[in-house]
């Protein structure tokens, strides 16, 4: 259990003439799993490290068919820990090609060129034929279908290409790559050991797979039209956005520099936007869509989690500290519709110095140059800091997050460089991707026992979002959650009714969300 400090305790914390020294404890890096039950821990005698005692992927009724989670992001990089996690036959990257870029799995020696790009089809829709079929399938209003339809036909009719995996493609992508190991990471294993230079990270679900489905950093409404329906033609049992897009309803509509003539990137993408709005509504409910809520702060969780509503399976997830506080960046609040967060996963941390709240560091250097006291403050505005992390995979070289040397071809890459702490409420997407993949087995092996799930409807996006909503605990490592007034519009707000806005159904538990679909 991690204690939780009074408010005394904290303002003692940040008036300690020794704050400032570095001075934390340890903890388990997977500690974000054992707070979500997917694994039990102890502390080892003497103190000086952890032993697993059970793990919950030793659960019989969970099918050994692995889940297929579309991971929508900026790519994924090779791994040690994600060598048999990847389905790079299915990859596709649609920030390169408008219709799409598979690869040729090679030396990654790059220099490839267009000339020597293969043409190739799309998986599941392959012709115009199998697209209007997908596309008519999301049961869209006549105008919408008609507006998808042409808007894709126009990308696809020339077909995708072929292209060799390259260097290049290793270099960038380390979000991606982070997201998919914290949702399906295993060791890598030679000879029955964990491989020298590895170590023995887990993701939530290692038996499941990650299809990579690779957009712009930025991405227009188009890639993420045509990645959703790919994922969707290709057998995907949930799809995991765990980055934002662009807001249109928060798009300057008008160019300050001159008067009556209208912005062109969000004025001519506005149907666009819409077609992608009504896409991704009907793909959630065939299979769950899991948005990041947002790393702003704000009282109103981003865009497109933003989308989440009664009627559809858009998932907004949230997160929330070791301490069991809303982290200090996470949005929160309502959507566009009648949803806020879905459901909360662990992260880390973020300090936060605003009239409303003081959430800080004691133990990091710069603490020493600051009187934090000085202010006239009620009790509850001193939020304690968590410095715990998820921990997670990283690509090597100046592009990944731990910021480690740059492996050319061949090479080996150091082991501080493989691995990184992460955050963010990406960080708790993907671990709520990993436990529907729990969920989505354990559904698997109800359904193969000759049972109805989901009263005949089967496996569904708003089913799961249910499931999820009975699947929430009140407490973290035996500590309640506890909601924080860090915006204007939390003031005068009881804690019961400001829980529910910042936590949603509360800390996802693996093993009650494998109940609920059993139950359903």
């Amino acid at each position: 259990m991690r204690p939780v400090k009074s408010v005394k305790g904290i303002k003692d914390a940040l008036g300690d003439p020794e704050r400032g020294r570095e001075l934390y404890d340890d903890y388990y890096g997977l500690w974000h799993l054992a707070a979500m039950g997917v694994i039990d821990v102890e502390a080892t005698p003497g103190g000086v490290g952890w032993k697993v005692k059970d793990v919950i992927w030793r659960d019989e009724g969970l099918s050994a068919e692995p889940a297929r989670i579309a991971l929508i992001d900026t790519g994924v990089a090779d791994h040690p820990n994600l060598r048999h996690r990847i389905l790079w036959d299915e990859a596709i990257d649609f920030g390169t090609r408008d219709a799409g870029a598979f690869y040729i799995r090679g030396d990654h020696s790059g220099g490839i060129t267009d000339s020597t790009e293969q043409p190739q089809a799309l998986t599941g829709i392959a012709a115009e034929a199998d697209l209007k079929r997908v596309i008519n399938g999301l049961g869209l209003a006549q105008y919408l279908r008609k507006g998808v339809e042409a808007l894709l036909l126009e990308r696809v009719r020339h077909g995708g290409r072929k292209r060799m995996l390259s260097f290049q493609d290793q270099r960038y992508p380390s979000h991606g790559t982070t997201a998919a190991g914290l949702a399906v990471g295993t060791p890598l294993l030679i000879g029955g050991k964990v491989a020298p230079g590895t170590l023995p990270f887990f993701g939530v679900d290692p038996m499941s797979v990650i299809i990579p489905v690779a957009t712009s950093p930025e991405p227009e409404p188009g890639q993420l039209i045509l990645a959703l329906v790919y994922a969707l033609a290709n057998g995907a049992d949930v799809i995991l956005m765990p980055r934002g897009a662009d807001n249109p309803a928060r798009a300057p509509r008008r160019d300050p520099r001159r008067k009556g003539f209208a912005v062109t990137r969000y004025d001519t993408l506005a149907r666009q936007w819409e077609l992608f709005e009504a896409v991704l509504k009907a793909v959630s409910k065939r299979i769950p869509v899991i948005c990041a809520a947002g790393n702003s702060g704000d009282r109103a969780i981003e865009y497109p989690a933003s989308l989440a509503a009664s009627d559809n399976g858009i998932i907004a997830v949230g997160a929330v500290t070791a301490a069991g506080r809303r982290s200090g960046y996470g949005c929160y609040g309502k959507g566009l519709f009648d949803e806020g967060v879905t459901i909360v996963a662990p992260s880390n941390d973020f300090r936060v110095y605003t009239r409303h709240e003081i959430r800080l560091d004691p133990q990091a250097p710069q603490a020493i140059d600051h009187n934090w006291l000085i202010h006239d403050l009620p009790g509850e505005a001193y939020v304690e800091y968590a410095n715990e992390a998820p921990f997670s995979i990283d690509i090597p070289g100046p592009r990944g997050y731990s910021g480690g040397g740059q492996v050319r071809p061949g090479g080996e890459a150091d082991l501080e460089s493989l691995y990184t702490l992460f955050g963010g409420t990406s960080a708790a997407s993907c671990q709520v991707a990993g436990v529907v993949a729990l969920m989505r087995r354990s559904a698997r092996h109800y359904e193969g026992k000759q049972r109805t799930l989901n009263k005949g409807k089967g496996w569904n996006g708003t089913f799961v979002k249910k499931a999820l909503a009975a699947s929430g605990v009140g407490e973290i490592f035996g500590n309640p959650l506890r909601p924080n007034r860090a915006n204007d519009g939390d003031l005068g707000m009881a804690d019961r009714d400001l829980w529910p806005l910042q936590f949603g159904a509360g800390l996802i538990s693996a093993k009650k969300a494998i109940q609920a679909v059993r139950k359903a």
